[in-house]
This record gives structure tokens, C-alpha cells and sequence, in this order.
């Protein structure tokens, strides 16, 4: 897991799943984890490359606050 304070590069985020992510101090490693995801599955999400299922999408909504 990459500490809060070492952040990677970013890349700009194409659906809504990244922007929301953002908006909390969630990595994208902590966020897989914790929602029981592959890296590169919420990756794909972000970047607009995959669709969750709603239940994955219920479950990111309610992780990042909303």
C-alpha cells in the first residue's frame, strides 16, 4: 500500500468513480481493498474502461460519503 504522504502521479479521471474518490483521502489500493476490488478492476472504472455492478456502485457511493 503506498503511504497517504508518498502519492503517485495522477491521471485524469473519466467517470464519476475517480472524482468521488478524490474527494476523500482513500488511494486507489485503500479503495480496492476496502471494497474487495482488484487495482486494476476500480482502475477500469475510473478510467471509464468497465462498468461496476450496482451493487459495486452502492458500495464505492457509500464508501466515498455518498
Amino acid at each position: 500500500m503506498t503511504p497517504t504522504n508518498q502519492r503517485k502521479p495522477s491521471r485524469p479521471c473519466k467517470s464519476i468513480y475517480g472524482r468521488l474518490r478524490k474527494t476523500t483521502s482513500y488511494s486507489q489500493e485503500q479503495a480496492a481493498e476496502l471494497l474487495d476490488l482488484g487495482l486494476r478492476t476500480l482502475q477500469a472504472y475510473e478510467e471509464g474502461q468497465r462498468h461496476p455492478s450496482l451493487i459495486t456502485a452502492v458500495q464505492m457511493a457509500r464508501l466515498y460519503g455518498w
